[in-house]
């Protein structure tokens, strides 16, 4: 349970003040710089999070521990530019919402379809999907 608190405060941090007009501006272009960057963030909290774990519960990180967070950190990374791209695809086809930059650089959502949120709930259950599936795997792999 402690892991699974780790990613999903990580996940607000990384998705709130971490991500910038730059990433969420980008993010619907496929392998945007802007998109990669949003989720390797992402993954890069999600790294820090199993090394406190691991220090928290006294693992000793050993290559099998480096290799199962790689490929945790690859599903992840997959996981969530993918649900991230999608979203905003579905979103700029249907018209849902736009991403308005203002004069002064702020950034504003303008959203004409309540569509729009059951976007966003899905793509924020594949998120949190994603995080279950790592709390598993990490309580059967280690």
């Amino acid at each position: 349970m402690v892991l699974a608190a780790l990613l999903f405060v990580k996940h607000l941090i990384a998705d709130g003040p971490l991500q910038t007009r730059y990433q969420l501006r980008h993010k619907g272009e496929f392998l945007h710089p802007g998109g990669l960057l949003h989720a390797f963030i992402h993954v890069a909290l999600t790294t820090l999070c199993f090394f406190g774990w691991f220090a928290g519960y006294g693992f000793e990180i050993d290559r099998a521990i480096l290799l199962f967070l790689v490929a945790i950190v690859l599903f992840e990374f997959v996981t969530h530019y993918m649900a991230d791209w999608l979203k905003v695809q579905a979103d700029r086809r249907f018209g849902w919402s736009a991403v308005k930059v203002k004069p002064d650089g702020s950034v504003t959502l303008e959203i004409y379809s309540g569509t729009y949120f059951y976007a966003f709930l899905a793509d924020q259950t594949v998120h949190s999907l994603t995080y279950v599936v790592i709390v598993y795997l990490a309580g059967v792999g280690l």
